[in-house]
């Protein structure tokens, strides 16, 4: 009953390339400019969104290779 899912390796690397690829795309937009407050605020929000996905996720692998050994 107290089975628990590794997490894969594969997965976190994803996840860490998603959230670097939209910090690039919000830092860019940020140099090229916004002709709407609420597009910047969208993408600030989905960066930090993406960022503590990547965070957990890298967290949850590194707590799951630790149980296994």
């Amino acid at each position: 009953m107290d089975k628990k899912k590794s997490v894969s390796l594969a997965l976190v690397i994803i996840w860490c390339i998603n959230a670097v690829i939209w910090n690039i795309n919000l830092l860019l937009d940020l140099i090229r400019g916004y002709a709407s407050t609420g597009t910047l605020i969208l993408h600030i929000v989905c960066a930090i969104a993406w960022d503590i996905c990547a965070i957990a996720w890298v967290l949850s692998y590194l707590k799951s290779k630790k149980t296994q050994t």
